[in-house]
Protein backbone atom coordinates (compact mmCIF):
# COMPACT_ATOMS: atom_id res chain seq x y z
CA UNK A 1 0.00 0.00 0.00
CA UNK A 2 0.81 3.67 -1.10
CA UNK A 3 2.46 5.61 1.62
CA UNK A 4 -1.00 8.32 0.04
CA UNK A 5 -3.41 5.26 0.08
CA UNK A 6 -2.93 4.82 3.84
CA UNK A 7 -2.63 8.48 4.56
CA UNK A 8 -6.27 8.18 3.23
CA UNK A 9 -7.38 4.68 5.47
CA UNK A 10 -6.07 6.85 8.49
CA UNK A 11 -7.70 9.87 7.73
CA UNK A 12 -11.05 7.78 6.43
CA UNK A 13 -10.85 6.16 10.41
CA UNK A 14 -10.07 9.14 12.19
CA UNK A 15 -13.13 10.93 10.47
CA UNK A 16 -15.39 8.18 11.67
CA UNK A 17 -13.72 8.75 15.18
CA UNK A 18 -14.06 12.12 15.59
CA UNK A 19 -18.11 11.99 14.99
CA UNK A 20 -18.11 10.46 17.86
CA UNK A 21 -15.74 11.71 20.52
CA UNK A 22 -16.34 15.76 19.86
CA UNK A 23 -18.81 18.28 20.12
CA UNK A 24 -20.92 19.72 17.15
CA UNK A 25 -19.11 22.90 17.47
CA UNK A 26 -15.83 20.90 17.38
CA UNK A 27 -16.48 19.03 14.71
CA UNK A 28 -17.71 22.35 12.10
CA UNK A 29 -13.98 23.65 13.36
CA UNK A 30 -12.13 20.52 12.20
CA UNK A 31 -14.40 20.50 8.92
CA UNK A 32 -13.96 24.45 8.28
CA UNK A 33 -9.96 23.94 8.73
CA UNK A 34 -10.04 20.63 6.50
CA UNK A 35 -11.60 22.53 3.84
CA UNK A 36 -9.75 25.19 3.95
CA UNK A 37 -6.50 23.69 3.97
CA UNK A 38 -7.31 21.63 1.29
CA UNK A 39 -8.39 24.25 -0.83
CA UNK A 40 -4.59 25.77 -0.09
CA UNK A 41 -3.11 22.34 -0.79
CA UNK A 42 -5.16 22.21 -3.99
CA UNK A 43 -4.35 26.25 -5.56
CA UNK A 44 -0.58 25.38 -4.57
CA UNK A 45 0.16 21.99 -6.10
CA UNK A 46 0.46 20.09 -2.48
CA UNK A 47 -0.61 16.21 -1.92
CA UNK A 48 -3.67 16.44 -0.37
CA UNK A 49 -3.29 13.12 1.96
CA UNK A 50 -0.95 14.46 4.64
CA UNK A 51 -2.79 17.71 4.09
CA UNK A 52 -6.33 15.82 5.21
CA UNK A 53 -4.84 14.15 7.77
CA UNK A 54 -3.58 16.81 9.55
CA UNK A 55 -6.30 19.32 9.32
CA UNK A 56 -8.21 16.24 11.00
CA UNK A 57 -6.18 15.27 13.94
CA UNK A 58 -5.28 18.50 14.87
CA UNK A 59 -7.50 19.14 17.61
CA UNK A 60 -9.26 15.65 17.84
CA UNK A 61 -7.64 15.97 21.79
CA UNK A 62 -9.07 19.84 22.07
CA UNK A 63 -12.02 18.71 24.23
CA UNK A 64 -9.46 15.44 26.20
CA UNK A 65 -9.66 17.45 30.09
CA UNK A 66 -6.63 18.67 30.72
CA UNK A 67 -6.09 16.25 33.95
CA UNK A 68 -6.09 13.51 31.28
CA UNK A 69 -3.79 14.93 28.62
CA UNK A 70 -1.19 15.66 31.92
CA UNK A 71 -1.75 11.98 32.77
CA UNK A 72 -0.95 11.09 28.93
CA UNK A 73 2.09 13.44 28.41
CA UNK A 74 3.67 11.54 31.85
CA UNK A 75 2.71 8.08 29.93
CA UNK A 76 4.28 8.45 26.89
CA UNK A 77 6.65 10.72 28.00
CA UNK A 78 6.68 13.96 25.83
CA UNK A 79 8.98 16.47 26.32
CA UNK A 80 6.86 19.94 26.76
CA UNK A 81 8.04 23.72 27.23
CA UNK A 82 7.69 25.53 30.44
CA UNK A 83 5.00 27.66 28.60
CA UNK A 84 3.08 24.36 27.49
CA UNK A 85 3.10 23.18 31.29
CA UNK A 86 1.49 26.10 32.51
CA UNK A 87 -0.87 26.55 29.82
CA UNK A 88 -2.76 22.72 29.58
CA UNK A 89 -4.77 24.62 27.17
CA UNK A 90 -2.08 24.09 24.53
CA UNK A 91 -1.21 20.17 25.33
CA UNK A 92 -3.68 19.44 23.19
CA UNK A 93 -1.52 19.41 19.55
CA UNK A 94 1.36 17.33 21.54
CA UNK A 95 -1.15 14.76 22.85
CA UNK A 96 -2.96 14.30 19.38
CA UNK A 97 0.33 13.69 17.30
CA UNK A 98 1.73 11.61 19.76
CA UNK A 99 -1.41 9.81 19.68
CA UNK A 100 -1.39 9.58 15.95
CA UNK A 101 1.60 7.55 16.23
CA UNK A 102 0.74 5.10 19.12
CA UNK A 103 -2.74 4.67 18.07
CA UNK A 104 -3.14 5.49 14.61
CA UNK A 105 0.81 4.23 13.11
CA UNK A 106 1.19 7.13 11.39
CA UNK A 107 4.61 7.82 10.81
CA UNK A 108 4.74 11.12 8.58
CA UNK A 109 7.02 13.38 10.62
CA UNK A 110 5.34 16.41 8.43
CA UNK A 111 2.20 15.83 9.78
CA UNK A 112 3.18 15.03 13.49
CA UNK A 113 4.92 18.26 13.56
CA UNK A 114 2.25 19.93 11.64
CA UNK A 115 -0.64 18.53 14.45
CA UNK A 116 1.95 18.90 17.51
CA UNK A 117 3.38 22.46 16.51
CA UNK A 118 -0.33 24.01 15.15
CA UNK A 119 -0.68 26.28 18.09
CA UNK A 120 2.45 27.62 19.15
CA UNK A 121 4.40 27.32 15.81
CA UNK A 122 7.77 26.17 15.50
CA UNK A 123 10.34 26.82 13.12
CA UNK A 124 10.37 23.31 11.69
CA UNK A 125 7.64 23.97 10.26
CA UNK A 126 8.92 26.22 7.47
CA UNK A 127 11.50 23.70 6.80
CA UNK A 128 9.41 21.04 5.86
CA UNK A 129 9.74 19.67 2.00
CA UNK A 130 6.31 19.61 1.91
CA UNK A 131 4.10 22.48 4.13
CA UNK A 132 1.79 20.88 5.56
CA UNK A 133 2.28 22.49 8.82
CA UNK A 134 2.41 25.46 6.95
CA UNK A 135 -0.73 24.90 5.08
CA UNK A 136 -2.87 23.82 8.45
CA UNK A 137 -1.47 26.76 10.35
CA UNK A 138 -3.26 29.15 8.04
CA UNK A 139 -6.50 26.99 7.73
CA UNK A 140 -6.74 26.71 11.47
CA UNK A 141 -6.56 30.62 11.81
CA UNK A 142 -8.45 31.59 8.34
CA UNK A 143 -11.42 28.54 8.45
CA UNK A 144 -14.61 30.71 7.70
CA UNK A 145 -16.14 29.46 11.47
CA UNK A 146 -13.42 31.63 13.44
CA UNK A 147 -15.23 34.55 14.54
CA UNK A 148 -12.37 35.98 15.96
CA UNK A 149 -11.10 36.68 12.39
CA UNK A 150 -13.28 39.51 10.04
CA UNK A 151 -14.03 37.96 6.29
CA UNK A 152 -11.74 41.09 5.10
CA UNK A 153 -8.90 40.00 6.60
CA UNK A 154 -9.30 36.27 6.17
CA UNK A 155 -9.30 37.32 2.00
CA UNK A 156 -6.87 39.39 2.37
CA UNK A 157 -4.56 36.55 3.98
CA UNK A 158 -5.47 34.14 1.73
CA UNK A 159 -5.33 36.19 -1.32
CA UNK A 160 -1.46 36.12 -0.79
CA UNK A 161 1.05 34.54 -3.40
CA UNK A 162 2.44 32.37 -1.25
CA UNK A 163 2.24 30.36 2.35
CA UNK A 164 4.61 31.33 4.26
CA UNK A 165 4.00 34.92 3.53
CA UNK A 166 0.23 34.05 4.65
CA UNK A 167 1.78 32.58 8.09
CA UNK A 168 3.82 35.79 8.17
CA UNK A 169 0.79 37.87 8.26
CA UNK A 170 -1.13 36.22 10.52
CA UNK A 171 2.22 36.24 13.15
CA UNK A 172 2.58 39.78 12.10
CA UNK A 173 -1.46 40.70 13.07
CA UNK A 174 -1.06 38.68 16.59
CA UNK A 175 2.22 40.70 17.40
CA UNK A 176 0.77 43.64 16.59
CA UNK A 177 -2.25 43.07 18.82
CA UNK A 178 -0.12 41.34 21.95
CA UNK A 179 3.59 42.03 21.07
CA UNK A 180 6.26 39.97 21.36
CA UNK A 181 4.64 36.42 21.36
CA UNK A 182 6.14 32.66 22.92
CA UNK A 183 9.72 31.26 22.16
CA UNK A 184 9.12 28.95 19.56
CA UNK A 185 5.97 30.99 17.35
CA UNK A 186 8.97 34.13 17.58
CA UNK A 187 11.47 31.92 16.21
CA UNK A 188 8.99 30.51 13.42
CA UNK A 189 8.52 34.31 13.05
CA UNK A 190 11.81 35.19 12.74
CA UNK A 191 12.47 32.17 10.45
CA UNK A 192 9.98 33.54 7.81
CA UNK A 193 11.47 36.88 7.97
CA UNK A 194 14.85 35.81 6.69
CA UNK A 195 13.30 33.91 4.08
CA UNK A 196 11.11 36.75 3.31
CA UNK A 197 13.90 39.35 2.80
CA UNK A 198 16.55 36.75 1.46
CA UNK A 199 14.21 36.53 -1.47
CA UNK A 200 14.01 40.21 -1.94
Amino acid sequence: MSISNDTTRISDLLDLHLSRWLSERRLRHIKGVEQTALALARRFGVDPAPVRLASLAHDMDRETPASVQLALVSDWRIPLTPFERANPKVLHGAVSAERLVREYGVRDTAVYDAVRHHTLGDPVLAEQEIPVGLILYVADYCEPGRVTVDQETRLTILNLPEIPLMVLRILESVRNVYGPLEEPTERLYASLVRERDDAT
